[in-house]
């Protein structure tokens, strides 16, 4: 006697493999694909992509004009007539670090950003750069940026 369990299996597996077709089925039954690139709204990712690059922009000029700030309160510090605290010193070189290293962070997202602009132009975007294939339009929400798909993105992460 056939138990209801086992003939639910193939059943389930079957259905499986239906939801992982992408494509619709033709007349004759044969699965057709889509094409690989994924259908976006360019123009919304083209708008959200300039608003951030705009807002790095002001991020960056408002990183210059504490570090020109800071500039002169340094000079005239120095100015004065006495000695250094060396924890002050510490201090400020910590924060010049901290400030180089977001600012050339910043400038490493505004590249990213005007190449995904130009993906943009010529069509391309959403198409990971590696394999060819889709990038999620979940993924591209989340990291407007982004040029990988998240299996080629894992794969650089391992390495």
């Amino acid at each position: 006697m056939v138990t209801r369990a086992k003939t639910a299996k193939p059943a389930r597996a079957q259905a499986a493999r239906r939801r992982k077709t992408t494509g619709t089925r033709t007349k004759t039954g044969a699965a057709r694909t889509r094409s690989r690139k994924p259908r976006l709204n360019l123009k919304m990712f083209r708008q959200l992509l300039l608003q951030e690059r705009e807002r790095l922009y002001g991020e960056l000029e408002a990183m210059a004009a504490r570090t020109a700030r800071r500039g002169k309160l340094d000079s005239a510090i120095h100015e004065q007539d006495f000695d250094d605290n060396p924890g002050d010193a510490a201090t400020e070189t910590l924060e010049r670090g901290t400030d180089m290293a977001l600012e050339r962070n910043l400038h490493d997202i505004l590249e990213q950003i005007e190449h995904s602009l130009g993906k943009i132009e010529s069509r391309t975007y959403g198409v990971c750069d590696v394999c060819g294939g889709p990038i999620t339009e979940r993924r591209l929400k989340a990291l407007l940026y982004a040029v990988l798909c998240i299996q080629c993105q894992g794969r650089l992460e391992e390495r």
